[in-house]
């Protein structure tokens, strides 16, 4: 999981910083892909396109939902409903798939 303001999603004029009393709204995007991970657990680094493609996955996920890779996609087979064609990630050209939650539930 990763924390940052995404300028593209909020108005440039918002400031990055909160002050006094003021409120924040936080929505949740997730990217999630399906691999191995090589992970140094001396400096605490982990090495992996997997990570690297997580990573552009959440980067286009919808506002509340979350886009899933092809890798994903084959593991869960027929076990998650909902799921739609995504955009396909233009670096990595792969297929993707959007789980967007129902918020009436």
């Amino acid at each position: 999981m990763a924390w940052f303001r995404n300028r593209s999603r909020s108005p440039a004029s918002q400031p990055p910083t909160l002050r006094g009393n003021e409120g924040i709204a936080i929505v949740v995007i997730e990217g999630t892909d399906t691999g191995r991970s090589v992970v140094d657990l001396a400096s605490g680094v982990a090495y992996s396109p997997v990570l690297d493609v997580a990573g552009h996955l959440q980067k286009n996920a919808p506002i509340g939902g979350v886009l899933i890779s092809a890798t994903t996609h084959a593991e869960l087979g027929d076990e998650v409903g909902g799921l739609e064609p995504g955009t396909p990630l233009a670096r990595e050209n792969m297929p993707t798939w959007v789980l967007t939650p129902d918020v009436d539930a």
